[in-house]
Formats: C-alpha cells, sequence, structure tokens
C-alpha cells in the first residue's frame, strides 16, 4: 500500500516576498507529513518542538534551534507540550530563491547539525539566531516601515543560509529516492505550475519546458 502525501502551494505574504508566520498556539499540534516546492526555515524561539521530521530524520528543538527542510523533501511535525512554546517559520518560495541563486539548483542548505560546523559557521549560527528573534519582533509591530524591515531580516538571513551552509547535493546524503536528473526534473515542472496554476496547462506545455515529450 502506497503512502500518499500532499503536495502544498507556498503562498507568499503579501507583500513580502517569503511566507513567514509565528507560531504561538499552546496547544498540541500535529502537521501531516507533506512536501512543497519551497525552502522552509523553522526556528524555535521558546520551549521545544518533540518531533521534526525531515526526510525521515526526527529532530527534537529547543529553544534557539534552526531546522531548514530543502526544496521537495517530506517533513512533518508533532508537538505534545507546547505551553510556553513559540515558533517561527519562513518559506522561501523555489522560483524566488532559484531567480537571485541559480545554484541552489544543485545545492542544498545544510544547518540541521551543528556538531559538524566548521568554526565560522558556528559564528554565523548565532548571527541567524539574532536575525531571526529580530524578526519575530518585527512580526509582533505594526508600523509604516513594518514590511521593510521584515524583508530586509528574511532577505539577510537566506543569504547568510546559501552563503555559509549550502553543499552540493551529491555530498550532502540527502536522499530523494530517485535520481538528481529526475529530482531536477520535477523541480522545474512544479516551479512552472506554481508560477502558473490559474491559468490553462496542458501536458505540451510542461514538456517543453523541460524539454521532453509528453509522452515521458
Amino acid at each position: 500500500m502506497s503512502t500518499r502525501f500532499q503536495h502544498e502551494i507556498v503562498t507568499r505574504t503579501q507583500p513580502l516576498s517569503a511566507w513567514v508566520h509565528l507560531h504561538d498556539s499552546k496547544a498540541p499540534q500535529r502537521i501531516a507529513p507533506h512536501w512543497h516546492q519551497g525552502i522552509e526555515l523553522s526556528y524555535t524561539l521558546s520551549g521545544h518542538i518533540d518531533d521534526f521530521t525531515i526526510n525521515g530524520r526526527d529532530y527534537q528543538t529547543k529553544s534557539g534551534s534552526i531546522l531548514v527542510v530543502n526544496s521537495q523533501l517530506i517533513h512533518s511535525v508533532r508537538t505534545i507540550n507546547t505551553a510556553n512554546s513559540c515558533a517561527l517559520s519562513i518559506i522561501y518560495p523555489y522560483d524566488y530563491v532559484h531567480r537571485l541563486y541559480p545554484s541552489i539548483e544543485h545545492e542544498v542548505i545544510a544547518i540541521n547539525e551543528p556538531a559538524y560546523f566548521s568554526e565560522q559557521q558556528s559564528a554565523v549560527y548565532l548571527d541567524l539566531q539574532g536575525d531571526l528573534y529580530q524578526l519575530a519582533l518585527a512580526l509582533q509591530q505594526s508600523t509604516a516601515y513594518t514590511n521593510l524591515r521584515i524583508e530586509a531580516l528574511t532577505t539577510a538571513i537566506l543569504q547568510r543560509l546559501l552563503i555559509y551552509f549550502t553543499t552540493a547535493k551529491a555530498s550532502s546524503g540527502v536522499i530523494y529516492g530517485k535520481a538528481p536528473q529526475i529530482v531536477e526534473r520535477i523541480q522545474k515542472i512544479t516551479m512552472y505550475v506554481n508560477q502558473h496554476y490559474t491559468q490553462p496547462i496542458s501536458l505540451s506545455d510542461i514538456a517543453q519546458q523541460i524539454n521532453v515529450t509528453k509522452n515521458i
């Protein structure tokens, strides 16, 4: 019996370039296994997450923990005790990241294992924690400049991730379950569909985008 996972379309938090959300629910939460094209960052501000599963790997977070879910990876969240817990989520649309940094097509962001960081990465990790804390504060404000502040912080966070924590997919240890060329093809198809889902799309349109026949 095959397992079906929900595909989630990432919608930007208007007028921002990314989806940004502050989670402060004190009730137990469970987010079912799903995947999306975007690159997701989770930051635990306080409390903990009991089980954050990414690509079959289980993580338990604490205050200050940063996790990144790379594009196309199945992930889920389960939290039992959420008293005094608060977490921040950012999802960067893949087309946005790809437009600014085309090399992401062949790379992943590797930040989920701080024990293996270089000295420089450890220092940058502290900078990221500071940026994410400032972002959480900005999300709780409402001024004429709030969106500018949020946009600047999310861009700075993405820049640090791409400069200091990217590694080649081939050497990352990430298992997609498919050949790399198939994963890249799926990424291109998903990106095209996400950009044009409000318009009529045919198999021929998609095939033309990835330079194959519609029968493949």
